[in-house]
């Protein structure tokens, strides 16, 4: 994978992978400084009780079985409701989903079509979602997985969101739940 790096509205540097969609770096909005998303040792389960404090969170995830004999032409989803606490109507959104077996050992996802060997973390880009202030997207999107996953358990969240004035919010929460999700053991 490869990573970069970006200097948030701080002064510091967060790393970012490739996996993060084409951005335009000129109009992203970084989260100030707040003393509730202060750097602390998280652990997993506290660390859920934080993202719900984030503008943009999601509130619920499903695994949708489209087909249980023919996966290989309706293959199962992982979907995100998102909902959107700012006060902007919200064009796009980009969730990261991680996963996990029935043993709780870290699962690669593989997309249905996908001619790698899958990745710990995979992206979706919910695109022209058109969310409101206050709103929940519960839309029939979401992951579209290979049927060779066998995914027990998975967790989300927002990598980042653009509203219409093409201003983009990173969540700068995104680095420390690949610490403690990707390629990890569900505790």
């Amino acid at each position: 994978m490869n990573i970069f790096t970006m200097i948030n509205g701080w002064g510091s540097a967060i790393k970012c992978s490739t996996r993060i969609p084409n951005f335009n770096f000129k109009n992203i909005i970084f989260e100030k400084n707040r003393p509730d998303l202060e750097e602390t040792t998280l652990v997993q389960s506290s660390f859920d009780n934080l993202l719900m404090q984030l503008p943009v969170t999601i509130i619920k995830t499903k695994h949708i079985v489209r087909d249980k004999q023919c996966k290989h032409l309706y293959p199962d989803m992982l979907q995100a409701m998102i909902k959107n606490k700012t006060s902007v109507k919200i064009k796009d959104v980009v969730v990261a989903f991680v996963a996990w077996d029935k043993d709780n050992s870290p699962v690669k996802i593989k997309e249905s079509i996908d001619f790698g060997d899958g990745a710990y973390i995979k992206t979706v880009n919910y695109t022209d979602i058109n969310l409101i202030p206050g709103g929940i997207f519960k839309g029939q999107r979401g992951l579209e997985i290979d049927e060779s996953c066998e995914i027990n358990t998975f967790k989300s969240i927002v990598l980042s969101y653009t509203n219409y004035k093409e201003e983009t919010w990173i969540n700068p929460q995104f680095e420390k739940f690949c610490s403690l999700y990707e390629g990890k053991q569900l505790n």
